[in-house]
């Protein structure tokens, strides 16, 4: 293992209770003090650098990290296809409704089934894409409970911006 490796580069990051204006979640980042383990995965109690309370967290190897990203890019991928399958049947679907729709009054009604049908589809598919965005760069760090005042954050990503005007 590089030294790089050795501990993962995410943080621990404690939600405070007042943002400051246009930021909708603040968080204190704290480093994850635990080596990965040779293999598989480990659970570490680490004292959250805010409020000292213990915070489980589960370490992997760099073993399992890799084949978790490999894991999230191939569904990735296969999502990808399946968003240019669903355009692809879209305009093959609309181009044989379109010409059915000058022979029958019915053809009309395909056309229109055939667009939404395709829309919601493709849109799915593409919200399924990005929530699979961010397991891609998987550190091999997690909690191993859901915390309401915790989250693993990426590193630098002390803040969530609103963007409506809203303060939360």
């Amino acid at each position: 293992m590089a030294d790089g490796d050795l501990r993962p580069s995410w943080r621990l990051g404690h939600r405070l209770p007042r943002p400051p204006a246009g930021v909708a979640q603040w968080f204190e980042l704290h480093p994850v003090p635990v080596d990965r383990p040779v293999a598989g995965e480990v659970v570490a109690v680490v004292a959250c650098g805010t409020c000292d309370e213990p915070v489980a967290c589960v370490v992997s190897s760099i073993a399992v990290r890799d084949r978790r990203r490999a894991r999230a890019h191939r569904r990735r991928l296969l999502l990808r296809a399946l968003r240019a399958g669903a355009v692809l049947c879209g305009l093959v679907g609309f181009g044989w409704a379109a010409r059915s729709a000058t022979t029958s009054g019915l053809g009309l009604v395909l056309t229109v089934v055939v667009l939404a049908g395709g829309l919601i589809f493709a849109m799915a598919v593409h919200d399924a894409v990005e929530r699979m965005r961010m397991p891609v760069a998987d550190d091999g760090l997690r909690l191993a409970r859901p915390s309401p005042g915790h989250e693993i954050r990426l590193p630098g990503g002390d803040r969530e911006y609103c963007y409506d005007g809203d303060n939360g």
